[in-house]
C-alpha cells in the first residue's frame, strides 16, 4: 500500500515555477513546466488531453481565452540569461522566462485562432470574438465590487487580481450571456455567496477561482449556473466539503479543489454530480487517511469518472469506470493492492509530480500486477528513484507511452537497460518522453565546456549500438567507448574519450515503430539523430531537442522523415543549407529562442529553406533577426503560420508571391518602421484569394505615424489584411513619441491632411521660387542682352569672325565701319565710298565690300566694330527695319562701355523725330557725336563738300598719330 499524506502534484501544479526561491532550495528541480499529455487510445480511438490541469502560471501569459498561450512559451532577453552551477551542473535561474511547451507541435494552429479587436469599457478592456460577443479583461484593474457596466452581450469575463472581498454569485446575471468566467489570484476574496434570491439561471460552462483566499462558499450559491462543467478551485483555504455546496451542479463534468486545507469530506457530497468525470483532491496535506475522512461510500455514484487525484485509494474501487489516477508515492516499497484490479478501465497512471510527493527508490517486480491494463505510465520527481525490476514492465503488455521525468539519479542509461522486457511491447511502437532527465546537467559544465562523465554514456543492449557518440554543445564530437557509470571519473583519466573533426561511428538503432521521441534538455539523442545516424527501418516522426545546446545545425542533417521538430532553446548559432534535405516531410518547426539571425541575413538566395516545400508552420521567433532577404522564405510554398515575433527586424522587403496559403505572420514586438510598396502587394494578393484569409500581427513595433510613413498607414487602413489588436497598434511621430493608433482610418486621414498641406505648401513654395528665379533669370537675360551678346560673340569672333591684318599704329584696321540697310546701301557704295575713301583716303569696312562670304554674319559685325575706329550707323526712319542694324549698333554700344572710347558717331542721312530714336541713340547725339546729311534741295555743292570733310575730321585716318578721343566714362 501507499503511505501517502500528501497527494499527488500534477505536471504543473500551479506552483510558482522558475521562482527564485524554488530554484536555489530545491536545485532547479522547481523548473517543472505544464505539459500536455496526449494519447490515443489503440482500440476506440478516444483521445486523452489533461491540459485542462496546465499550470496557473502559464493560463496567466494570456488573458484571452481564444488566443491561448499555454505552453507556447515566453520569450527572452539576452540580459536575462543567468547561468548558475549547483551539484548538478549548470542551469539557467531564469530558464522558465523562455521556455517552450512541444505541444505546440500538435496544436500549434489553436495560438493563432482569429481573435477581435480590443476596445475600452471601462473600468476594463473589451475585445470581440469572432462571433461579435464580448471578451471583458479587468485584470489587475483596482475593481472592489462586481462591475456592472460592461457590454451585455459579455461572453468571457476576467477578474484575475482585482480587490474583490466577497462574490455575489447573482451578480453575474447582469450579463445573461455568460459562459467562462476566471477570478483568479485574488489575495483578498474570501467568500462565495449566493446574493439575492433568483429563479435566473445563466449559461455558464466554466468557472476559475484559482489562487484566492476562499474559506466558505455558500449552500447553493452555485445553483444558478445549473450549466457549469468546469468548477475550479484550486489554491484556495476551504477547510471542508459539503454536499449543499455543489447543489444543482447535476452537468459538473471537472472538479479541481487541490491545493487548499480541506479536512473533510461530508458523504454524498458528490452524489449531485452524476456526469463528473475528472477529480482533483490533491495537495490537500490536513485531508486525514482514515476511513473517517474518506469514507468508502464517497465515489459511489461517480460511475463516470476517468481522473482522480488523491491521497488515498481505499474508495478507488467503486469507480470502475476510472481512466485516468493522479497519486503520490511517500512510502518505499510501494505496491497498489487487489482491489485495483477491477479497475479495468484504468489506462493512465502517474506517480508523483511535486517536489516532496514521490519518495519511491524502485520499481519491483510486483508493482504493476494489480495495473495490467496501463497504456502510459508517468514517473516524475521521485528524486530517490534508483531502480527497476527487469520484470516490473512484464505484465504490462499494452503499455504504448513512457514518460520518466525530472529523475535525479535515474537516466536514460538506466531507463533503456530496463526496457528489455518490452520486446514485444507497444511501448515500441508510440512514444518516449525522457523530459529534462538530469545526465546533461550532470556530466556537462557548459562555463568549460567540457564533458566530465564521459563514460556515462549509455551503452544499450537491445535499442543501440554498443559503440554511442556525443556531441558536446560547443559543436565538438566526442567518441564514448563502451563503459559502465562512474559517477566519479574524471575526463582527464578517461584517454578512450578524444575530440573528433566530424561525427564518426555507428548507427543509432531506435525502436524500430518509435513515433515520437521527447528528449529536451538531453543532446545525446539530438547529436545521433542530427548526425543522420538512424536505423533505414524507423518510423520516427516527432522529435523534441529543446533545450540541449545543440549549438550548431549542419554538421548532420534533420532525417527527412520527421514530420514534426522543435529545436527551440538551443542557443544555436549556425545553420548550413544541408540541414533540412530535398524531399523531407517536415510539417512543424519550432526552431525560436536561437541565435539564427547572423546566419539568415547572410541567405539572399533562401538555401536554408529551399527544402521546406511541406511546412505548415515554422517559428524563428526570438533569434535576434535583424534582416530577411527578399528570396529568404523562396522554399516555404505552403506555409500557413510564421511566427518571427520578438526579433529586431526594422524593414521588411520579402517575397511572398509563392506563399498562396499564408494564414497568419507573428511579426509583433520587433523594430518594423516600413514595409516595402512590393511585399504589401504580396499579402494584398493573398489576401484577395476566394475564400482566404490572413493576418498580420504587427504590435509593439514602432509604425511611422509620419508623412514619410503615410504610405504603409494608408495601406493599412484600406487593405483586406487583418491586422491582430488594430486599436493597440502603436507608432512614432516626427517627435519620436509613440502614440496608440486608435483608429487607422482616422489617422490616415490626419496624415493625409497634414502631409497634402505640406506637400501644397512646399510644392507652392518651390514652384512660385522658380517662376521668381526664371523670371528674374530672364529680365536680367532682357537687361543685359546686348551685354551677353557681345561679349558671347566676341568670343564666337576670335574664332570664326572677320579678322583682317591690322598694320596702324592705333591697332584698327579700318577707319570707319558704315552700318546701313537697303534703303542708303547706293548711298554708302557710290558717295561714301567715293567721298571718304577716294578723295579723303579713308579706310571704311562696308559689309558688301569687306564680309567675308561663308562666315558668322553676327562674327563679321562685331569684328567690325573692334577693328574700326568709328562705328557710323547711317540712319533714316526706317533703319531699324533692317535685320542686323540694331544689332550693329548696339555692339557699338557695348564696345564703347568696355574699351572705354569713343566709337559711335551717327550720320543722320534723313531726318528722324527725337520721340522715334532710342535711348542710346539720343545719349550718343547728347554727348554731340552726329552729323546730319545736307537734305537734296540744297543743292550748294560747298555745303555738301563741308559735311564730307566734317565726317572725315570726325572719323579720323588710323594711322594719324593724334591719341584718339576717349569716352571717359567714370
Amino acid at each position: 500500500m501507499f503511505n501517502i499524506r500528501e497527494p499527488l502534484k500534477f505536471v504543473g501544479d500551479g506552483s510558482k515555477l522558475g521562482s527564485r526561491t524554488n530554484l536555489e532550495n530545491d536545485k532547479g528541480l522547481a523548473m517543472t513546466q505544464g505539459r500536455d499529455l496526449k494519447y490515443d487510445d489503440g482500440e476506440d480511438g478516444e483521445h486523452v488531453d489533461d491540459s485542462q490541469f496546465e499550470d496557473t502560471a502559464f493560463h496567466a501569459l494570456s488573458s484571452n481565452p481564444e488566443y491561448p498561450k499555454a505552453g507556447d512559451g515566453l520569450h527572452y532577453n539576452d540580459e536575462n540569461l543567468q547561468m548558475i552551477e549547483d551539484d548538478y551542473g549548470m542551469f539557467d535561474r531564469n530558464r522558465m522566462a523562455y521556455n517552450t511547451n512541444f505541444n505546440n507541435l500538435e496544436t500549434g494552429e489553436s495560438y493563432f485562432k482569429s481573435h477581435g479587436d480590443v476596445f475600452p469599457c471601462p473600468p476594463c478592456s473589451c475585445s470581440h470574438t469572432a462571433g461579435r460577443s464580448v471578451i471583458a479583461n479587468c485584470t489587475g484593474k483596482k475593481i472592489y465590487n462586481f462591475p456592472s457596466h460592461l457590454p451585455k452581450n459579455t461572453v468571457v469575463l476576467h477578474l484575475t487580481s482585482t480587490k474583490i472581498r466577497t462574490l455575489n454569485i447573482s451578480s453575474f446575471l447582469t450579463y445573461p450571456s455568460l459562459v467562462n468566467v476566471s477570478v483568479q489570484s485574488n489575495p483578498v476574496l474570501t467568500n462565495i455567496s449566493r446574493g439575492y434570491e433568483t429563479n435566473k439561471t445563466l449559461p455558464v460552462l466554466y468557472l476559475n477561482m484559482v489562487d484566492c483566499e476562499i474559506s466558505n462558499i455558500e449552500n447553493a450559491s452555485l445553483s444558478i449556473m445549473p450549466f457549469l462543467t468546469n468548477l475550479t478551485l484550486r489554491k484556495n483555504q476551504l477547510p471542508y466539503l459539503t454536499r449543499s455546496m455543489f447543489e444543482g451542479l447535476d452537468k459538473l463534468e471537472s472538479l479541481d479543489v487541490s491545493n487548499n486545507r480541506i479536512q473533510k469530506i461530508e458523504v454524498g457530497t458528490f452524489d449531485n454530480l452524476p456526469k463528473l468525470k475528472v477529480l482533483d483532491l490533491s495537495t490537500n496535506p490536513q485531508f486525514g487517511y482514515s476511513n473517517k475522512s474518506l469514507s468508502h461510500l464517497l465515489f459511489k455514484n461517480l460511475k463516470h469518472l476517468r481522473k482522480l487525484s488523491l491521497h488515498g485509494y481505499q474508495a478507488l474501487e467503486q469507480l470502475v469506470n476510472l481512466q485516468e489516477l493522479g497519486i503520490d508515492g511517500l512510502q518505499n516499497p510501494a505496491e497498489f493492492g487487489p482491489g485495483m484490479k477491477s479497475l479495468k478501465h484504468l489506462i493512465h497512471l502517474q506517480i508523483g509530480g511535486g517536489l516532496h510527493n514521490c519518495k519511491i527508490e524502485n520499481l519491483t517486480e510486483t508493482f504493476f500486477d494489480n495495473v495490467p491494463y496501463l497504456r502510459s505510465f508517468v514517473l516524475e520527481l521521485c528524486l530517490q528513484f534508483v531502480s527497476v525490476h527487469p520484470n516490473a514492465y512484464a505484465r504490462l503488455t499494452n503499455l504504448a507511452f513512457l514518460k520518466l521525468q525530472f529523475m535525479k539519479n535515474y537516466d536514460i542509461d538506466d531507463a533503456f537497460k530496463d526496457l528489455t522486457a518490452f520486446n514485444n511491447s507497444l511501448i515500441l511502437g508510440t512514444e518516449f518522453d525522457f523530459w529534462n532527465t538530469w545526465i546533461i546537467y550532470r556530466n556537462v559544465n557548459f562555463k568549460t565546456k567540457q564533458i566530465y562523465n564521459g563514460k556515462q554514456i549509455m551503452h544499450l543492449t537491445e535499442t543501440v549500438d554498443t559503440e554511442t557518440k556525443l556531441n558536446k554543445c560547443g559543436g565538438d564530437v566526442w567518441n564514448g567507448q563502451p563503459m559502465s557509470i562512474s559517477r566519479g571519473d574524471d575526463i582527464k583519466n578517461n584517454p578512450e574519450i578524444k575530440r573528433k573533426p566530424k561525427i564518426i561511428g555507428s548507427e543509432l538503432r531506435i525502436p524500430p515503430k518509435l513515433r515520437i521521441l521527447k528528449a529536451s534538455r538531453y543532446n545525446v539523442f539530438g547529436m545521433q539523430i542530427l548526425a543522420n545516424r538512424l536505423s533505414k527501418n524507423n518510423s520516427l516522426s516527432v522529435v523534441d531537442f529543446s533545450d540541449s545546446f545543440m549549438t550548431t545545425w549542419g554538421l548532420g542533417m534533420l532525417p527527412s522523415g520527421i514530420t514534426q521538430a522543435n529545436l527551440a532553446n538551443n542557443y544555436c548559432k549556425t545553420i548550413t543549407k544541408r540541414f533540412f534535405q530535398a524531399n523531407n516531410s517536415h510539417s512543424r518547426l519550432i526552431l525560436n529562442n536561437n541565435f539564427l539571425g547572423p546566419d539568415f541575413a547572410k541567405d539572399d538566395l533562401g538555401d536554408i529553406f529551399a527544402n521546406l516545400n511541406n511546412t505548415v508552420y515554422l517559428d524563428i521567433s526570438t533569434n535576434l533577426i535583424y534582416k530577411l532577404p527578399r528570396n529568404f522564405f523562396k522554399g516555404l510554398s505552403n506555409l500557413k503560420y510564421l511566427k518571427v515575433s520578438d526579433n529586431k527586424i526594422a524593414y521588411l522587403n520579402t517575397s511572398l508571391r509563392h506563399m498562396k496559403n499564408l494564414q497568419f505572420i507573428d511579426l509583433a514586438r520587433n523594430n518594423i518602421h516600413w514595409i516595402s510598396e512590393e511585399t504589401r502587394n504580396y499579402l494584398d494578393v493573398i489576401a484577395s484569394l476566394p475564400g482566404h484569409t490572413i493576418e498580420l500581427d504587427l504590435t509593439l513595433n514602432p509604425l511611422p505615424c509620419t508623412c514619410a510613413g503615410l504610405d504603409l498607414i494608408a495601406w493599412m487602413a484600406t487593405t483586406n489584411v487583418h491586422f491582430s489588436d488594430k486599436n493597440l497598434l502603436k507608432c512614432d511621430t516626427d517627435s519620436m513619441v509613440s502614440e496608440q493608433v486608435v483608429d487607422m482610418e482616422k489617422r490616415r486621414q490626419i496624415l493625409q491632411r497634414l502631409c497634402v498641406s505640406k506637400t501644397a505648401l512646399i510644392i507652392g513654395c518651390v514652384a512660385a521660387l522658380t517662376v521668381a528665379m526664371i523670371s528674374v533669370g530672364f529680365g536680367l537675360m532682357y537687361r543685359y542682352r546686348w551685354k551677353l551678346r557681345y561679349f558671347h560673340n566676341i568670343a564666337i569672333a576670335a574664332v570664326f569672325g572677320f579678322n583682317p591684318d591690322i598694320h596702324s599704329k592705333s591697332g584698327c584696321t579700318f577707319d570707319a565701319y558704315l552700318v546701313y540697310t537697303k534703303e542708303t546701301q547706293d548711298f554708302v557704295t557710290n558717295t561714301c565710298i567715293k567721298e571718304l575713301e577716294i578723295k579723303r583716303g579713308h579706310r571704311l569696312c562696308v559689309e558688301d565690300r569687306d564680309f567675308l562670304a561663308g562666315t558668322y554674319t553676327i562674327s563679321n559685325i562685331v569684328s567690325a566694330v573692334r577693328n574700326s575706329t568709328r562705328t557710323v550707323p547711317v540712319l533714316t526712319p526706317t533703319f531699324y527695319n533692317g535685320v542686323f542694324s540694331e544689332y550693329s549698333f548696339q555692339m557699338a554700344v557695348m564696345e564703347e562701355l568696355y574699351k572705354d572710347r569713343c566709337v559711335l558717331h551717327l550720320l543722320l542721312y534723313k531726318p528722324i523725330p527725337s520721340e522715334q530714336m532710342s535711348h542710346d541713340e539720343l545719349a550718343v547725339m547728347k554727348r554731340n557725336s552726329y552729323i546730319e546729311y545736307p537734305p537734296e534741295e540744297e543743292a550748294d555743292e560747298n555745303i555738301r563738300q563741308k559735311f564730307w570733310d566734317d565726317l572725315s575730321l570726325a572719323i579720323g585716318h588710323t594711322d594719324n598719330p593724334t591719341p584718339r578721343q576717349l569716352l571717359n566714362i567714370q
